[in-house]
């Protein structure tokens, strides 16, 4: 579990600053760079009470921008310079109040605001203008695209294959801003497709996350080289949904989820419909998180296709003769694999299992996915039964146990 809350400031207070206050915050203390992190950079862990027990971590200071900035923060804070992030990160949700109470507190010392990332909220409210937000920055439905690939196969230009696709087919998923960590400090205008290679390249974290342009929410790049990783990587964009439901980019997005598909290697893609409550959370996060295709004990292992359908899915070569006997619905054949839809305008999980025979029906064989306990488990107990042998043969992460069946 991860809560995460960011405080925005109007000058450049140093972390000394943080420090004096946790100081001076009864019952809490502060440890930096151990238990939770092995290295000084990565925050200042924030214990409390007597016996010293974690509550949350301080990252920063981060440089901002206006463009960093959400809209509501903006608008209040338009000299806002200066982030820092309230992490409370672990399984004891009572420690989310206190971080909520000391990035309040934090906020008010350095006359900015705190904003929660979850409910979208922003504290203080008081004397604030109206916001003028277009309903294209809303919450609503959005639609989330995942290319899987094996890293031995993944091609050494990949940033320049997503940039060259994104101007032919969607200018709006074309990098802004870019990094591994928020804020973003690669900057594309200034930085290029050379910068943006070279963070590909050079980082160690594990994913580079690219900041875009409505409607495409957000787009990310798992790097090619990383220890920690098995030999599975997923490429991922989001898009709002109502943006999909135009012929015409809905048209242009197709092109760019096939031609990815095939430039990239990938043994499988799928774009899948995620409803979104008004207060900015996933409606059934846990049954849409359950079938993931990766386990998170295993990182990255491929565990099989998601049980339930998907409103868009690409088979590459790996799959294709494995799953064309099951395929409904409309298939086009390319040479390099197939891609398959349900419908024309996006269509959720529920939405599309009701377009299937009845309850007893899925749309691929059980085999052909992960066994999980329930539908609210995220990890699965078993790997599917069918899948690639390549895919089978793909190799764990160093150091991490196969605690899955074989």
């Amino acid at each position: 579990m991860s809560y995460d809350l960011s405080v925005y400031c109007p000058d450049t207070p140093s972390m000394e600053r943080v420090l004096l206050l946790i100081d001076n915050t009864r019952g809490l203390s502060w440890n930096k760079g151990t238990g939770l992190f092995d290295e000084p950079s990565s925050g200042v862990l924030v214990q409390r009470g007597a016996k010293a027990t974690y509550s949350f971590t301080v990252d920063g200071p981060f440089n901002v921008i206006r463009e960093d900035l959400p809209d509501e923060v903006a608008a209040a804070l338009p000299s806002a310079s200066t982030l820092f992030q309230v992490l409370v990160e672990g399984n004891d949700e009572s420690e989310i109040a206190h971080g909520i109470r000391f990035a309040k507190k934090l906020a008010k010392a350095c006359h900015g605001v705190a904003f929660d990332e979850q409910r979208q909220e922003m504290w203080p409210k008081s004397g604030m203008g109206a916001t003028d937000v277009s309903p294209s920055h809303q919450h609503g439905d959005v639609v989330e695209f995942a290319w899987y690939c094996l890293a031995d196969e993944l091609p050494e230009d990949l940033p320049e294959i997503y940039v060259n696709l994104a101007r032919e087919y969607i200018p709006e998923a074309l990098p802004i801003r870019f990094g591994s960590f928020y804020p973003y400090q690669g900057d594309f205008a200034r930085d290029g497709i050379d910068g943006l290679k070279r963070e590909w390249e050079g980082s160690a974290a594990a994913t580079l996350v690219l900041k875009t342009a409505l409607p495409v929410k957000s787009a990310s790049l798992k790097y090619i080289t990383d220890p920690l990783m098995g030999d599975v990587r997923v490429m991922s964009m989001t898009i709002q949904r109502s943006a999909l439901e135009s012929g015409e980019f809905r048209a242009r997005t197709k092109d760019f989820f096939v031609q990815f598909a095939i430039e990239i290697g990938a043994f499988h893609a799928h774009a899948e419909v995620i409803p979104v409550l008004p207060n900015g959370f996933y409606a059934d996060i846990f049954r849409y998180s359950s079938t993931t295709c990766t386990s998170p004990s295993a990182r990255y292992q491929w565990v099989g296709l998601k049980a339930h359908p998907q409103w868009w899915m690409w088979f590459g070569p790996l799959y294709v003769d494995m799953i064309r006997p099951y395929l409904t619905g409309h298939v086009k054949e390319y040479p390099e694999g197939i891609f398959h839809s349900w419908t024309e305008s996006p269509s959720d999980r529920r939405q599309l299992s009701s377009l299937l025979p009845g309850p007893a029906h899925a749309w691929i064989p059980n085999e052909y996915s992960g066994v999980y306990e329930n539908d609210h488990t995220i990890e699965p107990t078993e790997l599917a039964q069918n899948v690639p042998p390549r895919l089978r043969e793909a190799r764990m992460p160093v150091n991490t146990p196969n605690n899955l069946g074989e």
